[in-house]
């Protein structure tokens, strides 16, 4: 390194000066640098918010199949069909196929992917 740093002061004579200019570090100098270790502290629980991003002027575009599937309460919760009651019924019990009938709440861990395909749905953020 100390015969980089010569071929470097011979090429330029303007870094002689501007390593004068320093008082803290020279370049000739042959001593290794030490560093403190750096302590990161772990960030706290943040609470992701996602918010429709466009470029001025344009409008994010919903994805109509997922529009017509998806639906919020008045609380602000995600609602699904349930699945399993579109054919092979006949093995079903009917307290079965009435249960299945019915609505039931997106998990959470999907809510990224219906927010992602309906950018202006009415949902509470959490």
């Amino acid at each position: 390194m100390a015969m980089m740093l010569q071929a470097c002061t011979l090429a330029t004579p303007s870094v002689v000066s501007l390593a004068s200019s320093f008082k803290g570090l020279s370049l000739k100098s042959t001593t290794s640098v030490s560093f403190s270790a750096i302590q990161v502290k772990p960030a706290a629980s943040r609470k992701l918010v996602v918010q429709p991003v466009a470029a001025a002027g344009y409008k994010l575009k919903s994805h109509k199949a997922s529009a017509k599937r998806f639906g919020v309460t008045g609380s602000g919760k995600i609602t699904r069909r349930c699945a399993g009651r579109a054919h092979l019924l006949r093995k079903k019990s009917t307290k079965r196929k009435n249960r299945l009938a019915g609505k039931t709440e997106v998990k959470h861990c999907d809510w990224q992917n219906v927010i992602g395909a309906l950018p202006y749905l009415k949902t509470k953020k959490q």
